[in-house]
């Protein structure tokens, strides 16, 4: 009894300390590359960029790596380096080795960071001749450590921390104080998505300030000067929406969530924040231009991803200018979604190519990859220097995409948020039907999910607890558990919707005497296999506007499916009217209006009688009109 009780003094005293200690990301995760990587004469460097919050105190880079083909010849070494700074060296010997690292801290500064792996042959030369050997990297078991302690004492600090990619803060608190319960929902709901866009994931939202790594709270008071955001410093530190009323406090609130604070100080006020950056997600091209622009021997490609309409057809457009010495026989690689890459010679000094990116899967999310292979022109030679220049330069990248036009309900909000993400949330009202704390943090981590895929929160939607006290003439976005949707907003929705009417990811076809059309199909072995919360999306409108519900096949899945459609992929797969959830898999139960359901006897038949009657009606110039009009930037 004794142990158990030192035990659990134990866990409250760590909830209880500042937030610190050591955080590790493996290289393979950093660099955003699969495979292993060879250091040798051809590529001699490795570089990465991270993303480093303030205060971190220590870093360490675990090495793992194996000699190759052509032992590391004796003098060679691997030297690791900071931003420029004079790098550390490692000199093992010609076997696989475990090196530990440690990086001087006076290198590291908050932002970005950049981390180069050098390999340097016998004559201490970045371009090392072929009889130097080499090293293979394993990018899956090598390992950046940080070690950070988060005392913020700024509001730009606090943004530093906010945006910290792998080390960002992301477990809140949000104290509701004086706030009733309408305003306490957008208070909550807009916050939320300015953490979620700044670190590029929804936060955690937790019940406790002990546990949180900062509290967000609210102040009404009449006798305030005026409205403002107040921060109190701290290893754990709150930050106070002040104001004289409840709507000077959700001011203060849009502007937190919109606009970055990059304050020396402790306080903002509105005018302070009237010309700040806004917040935004990093967009599919963004880097690109610098990313490409690096020495031939940094093999790092350049990796995104682009949200494009199911049924369109997205191309990826790029112009590059090839300089004299660098050999026509030089190539660009662009891969989409892991498919064999498109490779493409640089045989001209201006190169125009235009990449198909077709989907590899049922998802509005295309992920792409471009690196060069860029060859010096000189007979002999056979690596670029840095001294010689920029290898190739881009003129102009743009993604376009068609299928916009065609993109119907749950398929077009799939892609970008669209009506209710369309300018910032203006036109669009969000209702919170929760009755506990824990379905409204559920339900704000949601929203935020769908501020992420728009790219920016929500800062001008409205935000209520009711549809009917709704804007006039609003696209309504509904969120809770079941039994407490009002009526008439589901009242248009096919049936399909209805508690325990379609099957979701996993559930047996038996139980269900509807066609499935189905992405998901035998994902789990036994319903007993199932994970909890079971989501439920569907569409329709209300006086001739859209509404979109989100809740749970039953009240006890709400949490649950919110969790999982925050934090997963789900909505990458949404398409139609009607789609169940369980984790990141999705299940479509109504296709859209126009669509008869066909059985599976008779299914055959009817879609041999479709694919003739439309190679008979056209099919080619269909085609020819999808592929080349209707094209738009994405």
């Amino acid at each position: 009894m004794a142990r158990l009780f030192l035990v659990c003094i134990l866990i409250l005293g760590a909830l209880l300390l500042p937030a610190s200690g050591r955080t590790q990301e493996s290289l393979r995760t950093l660099t955003g590359m699969d495979r292993e990587q060879m250091l040798d004469w051809s590529n001699p460097v490795l570089e990465f960029d991270l993303n480093i919050p303030p205060g971190a105190s220590a870093a360490m880079l675990t090495l793992v790596a194996d000699p190759g083909k052509t032992l590391p010849a004796k003098g060679s070494m691997l030297v690791v380096s900071i931003n420029d700074n004079p790098g550390v060296m490692v000199n093992p010997r010609p076997e696989a080795f475990n090196a530990r690292i440690d990086l001087p801290a006076a290198h590291l500064q908050a932002g970005i960071n950049r981390i180069r792996i050098t390999f340097e042959g016998a004559n201490e030369s970045l371009c090392p001749a072929k009889t130097d050997g080499g090293w293979q990297l394993d990018l899956a078991r090598s390992r950046f450590d940080l070690s950070i302690s988060p005392n913020i004492a700024s509001f730009e600090a606090l943004e530093g921390w906010l945006s910290a990619g792998a080390w960002a803060l992301d477990r809140v608190s949000i104290s509701q104080g004086a706030l009733d319960s309408r305003s306490y929902g957008a208070f909550g709901a807009l916050i939320t998505q300015g953490l979620a866009v700044r670190a590029g994931r929804v936060p955690l939202v937790v019940s406790s300030e002990r546990i949180a790594g900062v509290d967000f709270r609210a102040r009404v008071d009449a006798v305030l000067a005026g409205p403002g955001i107040a921060l109190r410093p701290g290893t754990r530190p709150v930050v106070e929406f002040q104001g004289r009323n409840t709507e000077e406090v959700l001011s203060m609130a849009r502007l937190f969530a919109g606009r970055i604070i990059r304050l020396g100080g402790t306080r903002a006020t509105p005018a302070l924040l009237a010309r700040a950056e806004p917040v935004q997600s990093r967009q599919a091209l963004d880097g690109i231009i610098t990313a490409l622009a690096q020495p031939s021997w940094d093999a790092r490609p350049f990796v995104n991803t682009v949200r494009a309409p199911h049924h369109g057809q997205t191309r990826l457009v790029v112009e590059m200018e090839r300089p004299e010495w660098v050999s026509p026989d030089s190539t660009v690689l662009i891969s989409v979604d892991g498919q064999k890459p498109f490779k493409k010679r640089l045989k001209n000094e201006l190169n125009h190519f235009t990449i198909p990116m077709d989907r590899k899967s049922a998802t509005v999310v295309r992920a792409f990859s471009i690196a060069r292979q860029a060859r010096p022109a000189a007979e002999g030679a056979h690596c670029i220097m840095p001294s010689e220049g920029t290898p190739l330069r881009l003129l102009s990248a743009r993604i376009e995409s068609n299928g916009y036009e065609s993109a119907k309900g749950l398929s077009r909000f799939a892609i970008d948020g669209t009506p209710f993400a369309q300018n910032a949330g203006a036109g669009a009202a969000i209702v919170f039907s929760t009755r506990t704390k824990a379905q409204l943090h559920a339900a704000w981590r949601a929203v935020a999910r769908v501020a992420l895929v728009s790219g920016a929160p929500l800062t001008a939607a409205w935000y209520g607890d009711a549809a009917d006290k709704a804007p006039e003439g609003s696209a309504i976005m509904v969120l809770g558990p079941r039994s407490q949707l009002a009526p008439q907003t589901i009242a248009g929705l096919p049936q399909v919707f209805a508690s325990g009417a379609a099957a979701g990811p996993g559930d047996y076809e038996s139980q269900y005497k509807k066609p499935r059309l189905s992405i998901a199909r035998r994902a789990f072995a036994a319903d007993a296999d199932l994970p909890l919360g079971l989501g439920v999306a569907g569409w329709t409108q209300l006086q001739q506007q859209p509404v979109l519900i989100l809740t749970g096949d039953r009240d006890g899945d709400f949490i649950p499916a919110m969790q999982a459609f925050a934090d997963g992929p789900a909505i990458n797969f949404f398409a139609g009217r009607v789609v169940r959830w369980r984790a990141g898999l999705v299940e479509i139960n109504d296709i859209g209006a126009g669509i008869v359901p066909i059985s599976p006897r008779g299914k055959w038949p009817a879609i041999l009688f479709l694919i003739a009657g439309i190679s008979l009606s056209g099919l080619w110039i269909s085609l020819w009109h999808r592929m080349y009009a209707n094209w738009r930037p994405v």
